[in-house]
């Protein structure tokens, strides 16, 4: 129950708990429902049902990989731009303000940042740069699926 999209199902499952122990029902139902409930949450999760960025960003990139390197990039920008633009506008439409350690963390921050400097890289200029030992074949990579170690070449031709 507490996976369910929608409120509908939601309340179908909350029923049947309530059939076999009411007390259950209203143990769940004081603790908060936006506390545990995924259609209940307050927060927007826009689907991305992850704790982690990258497979966020690895779920969205699936098809992408299948394109040449440049319509990936532009896939990439696409998203990002997309994301960005999404999340700038939440940002100036909220008034709210920082609890005081924030705002203090935040302006230490900022003062912080005035004395950091901005170096160029240069180590690439003192040393040669030569090519790559090996060639890659032409082409894309063959999609084939990887033998374990448990299985040999010979059970994997047998199929």
């Amino acid at each position: 129950m507490a996976k369910a999209y929608r409120k509908e199902d939601f309340e179908y499952i909350m029923s049947k708990v309530a059939k076999i122990d009411q007390r259950v029902k209203e143990y769940l139902e004081d603790a908060g429902y936006e506390k545990w409930s995924r259609c209940h949450s307050p927060v927007n999760r826009s689907r991305m049902m992850t704790s982690n960025i990258d497979e966020c960003i690895n779920g969205f990139l699936v098809e992408a990989r299948k394109l040449s390197i440049l319509g990936f990039l532009k896939e990439v920008r696409i998203l990002f731009v997309a994301w960005n633009g999404k999340k700038n506008e939440i940002a100036s439409s909220t008034n709210t303000t920082l609890e005081r350690r924030f705002e203090e963390i935040l302006t230490l921050n900022r003062v912080k940042a005035l004395w950091m400097t901005v170096k160029p890289a240069a180590f690439v200029d003192d040393e040669e740069v030569l090519p790559p030992k090996y060639r890659r074949p032409p082409g894309s990579p063959k999609k084939e699926r990887h033998l374990k170690l448990s299985e040999s070449l010979s059970s994997s031709s047998n199929r």
